[in-house]
């Protein structure tokens, strides 16, 4: 290899590393930068690879939950589907595309929610006044508004579960509209 080849590479090392603490130094910088683009390149970057998920201290929790809903299109029902399994199957088919953050809303969700339920089976009729059920309801919502590519549901039910040392908890939210 000649000198001329081993200065660029050299170069090329020197220049990939100082990019690499920049971007570093941006993510975790107490500073409140004003560029937005630059905040979002070091995210991009830095998140799938070094960010600290919480299971890093801490044992994760051995509840098996679920997320399941369905929407009504033209007075017909489509089937369940069980929307954290999905997001779950996306975060881990490819890790870089940060569903994380979904997987990770839909989950903590879930734990409170399913926490603030009373009895082991409730079916609701009506909204629960809950703050736990409104976020998960609004994300619901989104989910169908901006992801299903679903023709005009009018109406959705979900379906809450969690199976923990031989007890399961289960809450059905019927009848919710959509805003």
């Amino acid at each position: 290899m000649s000198d001329f080849f081993k200065r660029i590479f050299s170069i090329a090392i020197v220049s990939g590393l100082c990019l690499h603490f920049c971007l570093i130094f941006i993510y975790a910088s107490p500073f409140n930068l004003k560029s937005e683009k630059l905040k979002f390149i070091s995210w991009y970057y830095i998140y799938p690879y070094f960010h600290q998920q919480w299971s890093l201290f801490a044992p994760t929790p051995k509840k098996h939950m679920a997320l399941y809903v369905r929407y009504k299109i033209s007075n017909n029902w489509a089937a369940w589907e069980n929307l954290l399994q999905k997001h779950i199957n996306q975060h881990q088919s490819n890790v870089l595309m940060g569903n994380e953050t979904t997987v990770l809303l839909y989950s903590n969700s879930l734990i409170y929610l399913i926490n603030t339920l009373g009895s082991e089976k409730q079916v609701f009729t009506t909204e629960p006044a809950d703050i736990n059920f409104q976020i998960v309801k609004h994300e619901v919502q989104n989910e169908i508004k901006n992801y299903g590519q679903i023709p005009a549901p009018t109406n959705f039910e979900i379906i809450v579960t969690s199976h923990e040392n031989n007890t399961t908890k289960t809450g059905y939210f019927k009848n919710l509209s959509l805003q």
